[in-house]
């Protein structure tokens, strides 16, 4: 039987209910001494539909699901499971079990060449329901290799049953990354109104990817094996014409987000950009940019197919930005670190 999708409200709670959830919390962690459980107000983002589980363990029956929505905690183990208020009572939730990024609804026949295990949602570590023969089965939603099937034996539950060219388990990527020129480029110069969103001075930087999408593609996900077009921008955001250094070195880095962990990655390719010297006339009500386009055909750096899954693009920082101020003849060198715009990321959805 299908469970269905419900929204949940947080709103405050009564002391004698944030009680009792701290004690569920810690007879949850009596097997597990080395995980610590704290009372907590932290409220965490649920991108996609969520199980609830009576206790923090994946592998218990789901009781119900949630919408992808921002909730409030009242416990937390180690700050990736938490116990929150729910129309059915305190229930836990982690953000890392959820369903899959580009999931997406799509009828076909999926055929089964191996046994294949039944999970009760889409994660590894789920409870299992048991195993199918090899078969052909009905497919109605799919994502990151996940398949959400009807069965008249187990009911609505998922198989793992990745293409193996874009399985990320069985992917390795480069021992090292070297960064090679970007030679399917040119610099050409646009012009804005001037306003907020610019980061960086006096000149400001902006790195920005995107994908052909295929109608089987959520719209913000970018389709296996298309391009990824990389995009970057620098302006004079300063009021003194400026002129660059051919000497300044731009270079974008591709890393791949391990487990879905966004504070963990890996590089799979760098590139350096054309070099650039330019005048830029001085920003007024309009600001000055020179753009660069290039295509990254979703190879490593060893010429492989990455895998479906989450990637930051980003620029690699801090650089030095060498120019002359030309009201000053002066020659000076702004150093870019980090910023809002510096990075972004981007998902490849599953074949």
């Amino acid at each position: 039987m299908k469970k269905h999708v419900l929204s949940m409200t947080v709103s405050l709670l009564l002391i004698s209910c944030l009680q009792s959830s701290l004690v569920n919390a810690k007879e949850a962690a009596v097997s597990q001494p080395q995980v610590s459980v704290s009372t907590t107000d932290e409220f965490v983002t649920l991108q996609t539909t969520t199980p609830l589980f009576s206790s923090p363990d994946a592998g218990q029956h789901v009781v119900a699901l949630l919408a992808p929505q921002v909730v409030q905690g009242l416990a937390t183990m180690d700050h990736e499971w938490y116990q929150v208020h729910t129309w059915l009572g305190p229930l836990w939730v982690n953000p890392k079990v959820s369903y899959p990024i580009d999931v997406r609804q799509e009828e076909l026949e999926l055929k089964l060449t191996k046994p294949a295990i039944v999970y009760e949602h889409p994660n590894q570590g789920a409870r299992k329901l048991g195993t199918l023969a090899p078969q052909n089965v009905s497919v109605f939603e799919r994502g990151s290799g996940w398949y959400h099937i009807h069965s008249d034996w187990l009911g609505d539950s998922w198989v793992y049953a990745p293409d193996p060219a874009a399985d990320p388990a069985t992917y390795t990527p480069p021992v090292s990354v070297e960064a090679t020129p970007v030679t399917d480029a040119s610099w050409s110069e646009h012009q804005y109104e001037f306003g907020a969103g610019w980061r960086g001075f006096p000149f400001a930087t902006e790195i920005y990817a995107a994908g052909s999408n295929e109608e089987s593609t959520p719209s913000d996900m970018i389709s296996f094996g298309s391009d990824v077009k990389v995009e970057f921008k620098i302006a004079n955001a300063s009021e003194d014409a400026l002129t660059l250094s051919d000497s300044t070195k731009i270079q974008v880095d591709i890393k791949r987000v391990d487990d879905g962990d966004p504070g963990k990655w890996t590089p799979v390719w760098s590139g350096v950009l054309p070099s650039l010297q330019a005048a830029f006339p001085k920003r007024d009500s309009h600001i000055t940019s020179r753009e660069l386009t290039f295509h990254w055909d979703q190879k490593d750096s060893n010429g492989k197919q990455v895998p479906f899954g989450k990637y930051r693009v980003e620029l690699k920082t801090p650089f030095d930005i060498d120019y002359t101020n030309n009201r000053t003849s002066e020659q000076l060198q702004q150093v870019t670190e980090t910023h809002m715009r510096s990075a972004m990321w981007m998902t490849i959805a599953a074949p």
